[in-house]
């Protein structure tokens, strides 16, 4: 690790040479293996780091990114431990799906990477948020989990690729609605980064019925659990997520104008602003 850290630290992407001269089939290999260290350093500042400059500037062939693509979808990373909750496996989890937003931003530009694999990380994207069930933001000593935010960046990702099918709107919206229930109070801006994936859905022209509906659902869950369960915390911080995200929502859909009025209109009469 140390050794992979120094390599990493003494890397200079404008310098094309010292890239060129790197194995980089063995860089990807260490990097995946630490990929879910509890250094946030290695893990955040250097391994991610490095990820998206060997991907945006090019250093990568096209067999490399299609490797790493499949490797990080496999229940070795994105799927590690799936289910676990306040364990470090989240890091593997949520840093795994950063790594594949990287690649499917890439691949909306250049499309050269198989269809069949690009197909499976966007499925894989809408399964991962459902699943995930540690809500970290920030962990003391060992940095960024976030793994709400992360899933969600990978979500705004596969929606913007051209492979997307529009088809997959409403399970997209189903997952964020069910990442706003998930245990736990967001403090961390996962409200916004999910909203980068509507804004996704919204640049593909998601009917204005879907979104309705889909507010008029998360309205009455909460209605339904405050009269159900009125006393638990755990309803008392799906609510608070559920109105933090809406009102970020009311404004977010106020830029678009008449597209969205009625579902605008819809949230401003559930929350007075």
């Amino acid at each position: 690790m140390t050794n992979l850290k120094a390599t990493l630290q003494s890397l200079n992407f404008h310098d094309h040479k010292q890239i060129q001269q790197l194995n980089l089939d063995v860089l990807i290999e260490d990097m995946l293996q630490n990929i879910g260290s509890t250094d946030p350093v290695l893990r955040d500042e250097l391994i991610y780091t490095t990820f998206g400059n060997l991907i945006y500037h090019d250093f990568f062939t096209i067999e490399q990114r299609t490797y790493l693509l499949q490797k990080c979808v496999t229940d070795d990373y994105l799927f590690y431990r799936i289910g676990e909750s306040k364990t470090d496996s989240v890091f593997t989890r949520s840093f795994s799906a950063l790594v594949l937003a990287l690649l499917l931003n890439h691949d909306r530009e250049k499309l050269d990477l198989p269809i069949v694999e690009i197909k499976h990380a966007i499925a894989c994207s809408i399964n991962y948020l459902n699943e995930e069930q540690d809500t970290r933001g920030y962990v003391e000593e060992k940095g960024w989990a976030h793994s709400i935010a992360h899933g969600a960046d990978y979500l705004a990702a596969a929606i913007n690729h051209p492979v997307f099918d529009m088809e997959n709107a409403n399970n997209c919206l189903d997952t964020m609605m069910a990442c706003l229930f998930k245990d736990g109070q967001y403090k961390d801006e996962e409200d916004n980064r999910l909203l980068f994936a509507v804004d996704a859905l919204i640049s593909r022209n998601l009917k204005e019925q879907l979104m309705i509906d889909w507010i008029m659902s998360m309205v009455e869950k909460i209605h339904d659990m405050l009269d159900s369960q009125p006393a638990q915390t755990t309803t008392y911080h799906q609510r608070l997520n559920v109105t933090a995200f809406l009102k970020s929502l009311y404004f977010r859909l106020s830029y678009h104008g008449d597209t969205y009025t009625a579902a605008t209109n819809l949230i401003h009469e559930k929350y007075s602003f």
